[in-house]
């Protein structure tokens, strides 16, 4: 224990200009020299208690902490590098890269965790240097993401030269507009050839060209051989005869021409846990007709050489007919629900058996409702079944209106079935399968909607889940999401013969709900 005592004098900050940018306002003051404050009553704690209190502080209450005496100062700027650091567009890159580098530029060091994001106005030479110092300084930085940086990474070779100089970097993110341009593509995999420290997670969408697959993942293999979460994206696949990316265990693919083979995909990647499959191409209907999935053309085609099982699929259903996928899968996320499809998505739930199943659903009184079918989500045993639903349900711009517009869309898939946990998330847009994300909006500071503009969502929840715990005779309990607004949680009480809903408070409904998780996936 630090038993250093640190004395806090009252805060006597300076008065914010009102839409001046917090980072500007702080790269102000940490340029010049700190007033000095009279002492009124000092306060006396040890540094470590100090320390624990600035990390339950807000962004905003830590800014205003280095308004006061240096050393306060020292340690809210050290908490704020500490967290996760998102920078949107050139004007915040500068004002960080500013306040890096006044005064002490080693705090830096303190810096984990960097996001930079939409980078599409050009830097001047004097911005270049700036940008290029702090990378110098990230000694430990773990985790880089560059979103739509082409000019920052292409303009000035000294950036993506210091990228690979970091020497603490193990996750490493890139999204390019120009991805598919040769040269960006050269940049990039020179940059990956030169780090000085292997990734664990490398997330490189470029758009390979067919020919320089097997070289691209040859080099990963050679520099990055132990890296465990992959993304890359292909229009062929092709990998060089004996490679084998033994280390990876999330994988994430994005296809933008033809479907690879799965045996190539498995002799690649033996190990994978986690698959990710994002296609960007239109495939071919012969398998999704519909009617009789046992009919030619319509049946789940099977593969020899595969994963004899996975912890998570994210996928859809055309992805996993045409890759012949039928592994036995915990979680499944089969993105969007296709009623003229529902025999092939019951076949497919049948065959890989998921304990946890998400689906989106289209929530609107002119689209058909999803097919009645109690069997939907049995297992090919008939015994077992999906014993967790995750339910993402968008809507159109007039609303919500009423908790019959929910229920039109969940009692076909629920009456009667197995499920014994049920979350219903309710928003317009889905940008995450995270609950909290979801009730937060979209990362990176982007504002809720103003007052009006989100439609209204005129639904009594607590009457959706009722009704679902009476038409699921398993539903042991319910949680609803609503975007923007937060969560509740009710346990099913079906004690005297009767069926009713107790809503939890927040608390009891967050333990509830993990016991219930965990249950669900492990029993």
């Amino acid at each position: 224990m630090c038993t250093k005592r640190v004395h806090l004098d009252p805060i006597h900050a300076h008065t914010p200009v009102q839409g001046q940018d917090p980072v500007e306002r702080l790269t102000m003051e940490m340029s010049t020299s700190p007033k000095a404050h009279k002492a009124v009553g000092p306060l006396s704690l040890d540094l470590d208690t100090f320390r624990l209190i600035l990390e339950h502080l807000p962004r905003s209450e830590l800014l205003c902490m280095t308004y006061t005496s240096r050393f306060i100062r020292k340690e809210a700027s050290r908490e704020l590098l500490v967290r996760p650091v998102q920078l949107l567009r050139k004007k915040r890159l500068l004002s960080f890269c500013q306040f890096a580098l006044s005064g002490d530029p080693n705090k830096v060091s303190y810096l984990r965790t960097l996001t930079i994001q939409h980078i599409d106005e050009a830097l001047d030479e004097e911005q270049k240097n700036a940008v290029v110092n702090v990378f110098r300084h990230c000694v430990n930085l773990a985790d880089l993401r560059l979103q739509w940086c082409d000019l920052l990474l292409i303009e000035d070779p000294r950036v993506p030269e210091a990228v690979s100089a970091l020497p603490a970097l193990s996750k490493f993110d890139v999204w390019l507009y120009r991805g598919e341009e040769v040269d960006v593509q050269h940049i990039l995999r020179r940059m990956l050839s030169n780090m000085k420290h292997s990734l664990r997670r490398l997330h490189l969408p470029l758009n390979l060209r067919d020919d320089h697959v097997p070289a691209f993942l040859e080099e990963v293999a050679r520099v990055h051989g132990g890296v465990e979460d992959f993304l890359f994206d292909f229009y062929h696949f092709a990998a060089p005869p004996g490679l084998s990316l033994s280390h990876v265990r999330t994988l994430h693919l994005v296809l933008e021409g033809t479907v690879p083979r799965l045996a190539d995909l498995y002799a690649a990647f033996p190990n994978v846990r986690d698959l990710h499959i994002t296609p960007y191409i239109s495939l071919p209907s012969l398998a999704f007709q519909d009617g009789d999935p046992n009919q030619p053309g319509g049946a789940l085609q099977t593969e020899s050489a595969m994963w004899p099982s996975l912890d998570s699929l994210v996928t859809t259903m055309h992805v996993i007919y045409a890759l012949g996928l039928f592994c036995p899968v915990r979680t499944l996320n089969l993105s969007h629900y296709e009623r003229d499809f529902h025999r092939h998505i019951a076949e497919v739930i049948s065959r890989l058996r998921p304990r946890k199943l998400t689906l989106d659903l289209f929530c609107d009184p002119d689209w058909e409702a999803p097919r009645a079918d109690h069997k939907l989500f049995l297992h090919n045993s008939g015994k077992a079944g999906v014993r967790h639903l995750f339910l993402k349900l968008s809507y159109t711009n007039l609303g919500l209106r009423g908790a019959e517009h929910i229920l039109r869309s969940l009692r076909p898939l629920l009456s009667g079935g197995p499920v014994e946990l049920l979350h219903v998330a309710l928003s317009q847009f889905f940008h995450s399968n995270d609950p909290d994300e979801i009730v937060a909006g979209p990362p990176f500071g982007s504002p809720p909607p103003r007052e009006g503009a989100e439609p209204t969502l005129q639904v009594d929840v607590e009457a959706v889940a009722r009704a679902m715990a009476e038409v699921c005779p398993r539903l042991r309990c319910v949680a609803v999401t609503v975007a923007y607004v937060g969560h509740a949680i009710w346990r099913v009480d079906r004690s005297d013969g009767r069926v009713d809903v107790l809503k939890l408070d927040l608390y009891e409904g967050r333990r509830l709900l993990e016991r219930e998780e965990r249950r669900c996936l492990e029993g």
